[in-house]
């Protein structure tokens, strides 16, 4: 799918509790997402956050954003990509329901395609409910805090976060290379496609690379697994970080349908009691720390050069590895981990079905914590 960026146009408004379904325009401000809502507040010493919140009140928000929709999008499958906002939140597209999330730390997908208006303006608003608090035990943020991006593809494409790779066998003479790639048909018809795949190193030489058919009924979803065999392979490790690029290209005869790029290193972990944790069949030792998610001044906004200041002034300090207290990172903090070579212990929830604070996600955490592991 094509990914288009979503971060500007939108308009931030604070709403009170008491009017938040009874909107006006009064007090908007132009706002470039990421956008953090709770640093621009007042803090006060009688905020019930407390010191490990700063201080700072939460509050109820609205964002929103006028885009053209092109005609050409007709027939085409369109995804609104939200990375993280803080803590729950409703998206309506023209005055209708297109998703709901429930935790600030999840990214999902808004499927704008029913929706859409081709041809005109339209209208995409995200409601965000931050106003209980203490909701964490650190510093949370509040509002659209993670990048949003625009996906759009064909009526045969591949799944957005749909191409999942695994190391299952790792030397230095082979390694192999196992694809699981996500397609979806949203067309009324049968195709056959084929689906290629390439492995590039890091001076951009094809090393190795699969082909394959697969037959999609209409409206089938469908996984298309590939073994790749990668001959003498640059290892991944925190002291030489190598790093291969895999393309993804679905095509049916002549016709391209997508393509999708994804970035991974090859390497092997085992632990056992005797030689402990090892890194490509070497011993490793990890030293590192508990980071969260704010930047200081900055708040909770994810951006991706604050995001990669954090690992290299980490991996400056001697860290080989980083723990993400209490909840999965960003995607750019992960991806600066792989270029810099550093592990990561990424962790899901903060809690279960018993809270550690006052409104935690556990009041949630039943109805939501299988689809949320699945992601």
């Amino acid at each position: 799918m094509i990914r288009i960026d979503f971060s500007d146009g939108w308009s931030f408004q604070k709403i009170e509790p008491k009017n938040f379904l009874e909107q006006s325009n009064e007090n908007t401000l132009p706002v470039v997402l990421p956008h953090d809502a709770m640093i621009r507040e007042e803090r006060r010493e009688e905020n019930i956050s407390g010191a490990a919140g700063g201080y700072y009140p939460g509050c109820n928000c609205i964002y929103k954003k006028k885009f053209w929709c092109s005609e050409e999008y007709a027939g085409k499958t369109v995804l609104a990509e939200f990375e993280g906002v803080m803590r729950s939140c409703i998206v309506y597209l023209n005055g209708s329901f297109v998703a709901s999330n429930k935790y600030g730390y999840i990214g999902f997908y808004a499927d704008l395609t029913k929706y859409l208006e081709f041809g005109k303006e339209n209208y995409l608003e995200v409601k965000v409910f931050n106003e209980s608090q203490p909701a964490e035990r650190w510093y949370s943020g509040t509002g659209i805090y993670r990048p949003v991006a625009l996906l759009v593809g064909e009526e045969i494409h591949i799944a957005a976060d749909g191409v999942k790779i695994s190391t299952p066998e790792v030397s230095a003479d082979v390694s192999s290379i196992q694809t699981e790639i996500h397609i979806d048909n949203n067309s009324a018809v049968r195709h056959t496609l084929t689906v290629n795949t390439e492995v590039v190193d890091s001076k951009d030489t094809v090393v190795a690379a699969e082909k394959s058919e697969m037959t999609l009924l209409p409206g089938e979803n469908e996984i298309q697994y590939q073994t790749i065999y990668v001959k003498n392979p640059e290892l991944w490790s925190v002291d030489s970080p190598n790093m291969y690029t895999l393309r993804v290209v679905l095509t049916e005869e002549s016709k391209q349908w997508d393509t999708a790029v994804e970035h991974f290193g090859i390497r092997e972990f085992r632990l056992d009691p005797v030689y402990g944790l090892r890194l490509n069949g070497e011993p490793i030792k990890l030293r590192g720390s508990c980071i969260h998610h704010d930047h200081g001044v900055l708040g909770a906004a994810a951006f991706a050069r604050a995001e990669e200041r954090k690992v290299e002034l980490s991996k400056a300090a001697g860290f080989n590895a980083l723990r993400i207290s209490h909840h999965p990172a960003s995607k750019a903090l992960l991806e600066a981990c792989d270029r810099h070579g550093m592990l990561v212990m990424e962790e899901t929830f903060d809690c279960w079905f018993n809270g550690k604070v006052y409104f935690p996600y556990s009041v949630d955490f039943a109805d939501t914590w299988e689809k949320f592991l699945k992601q």
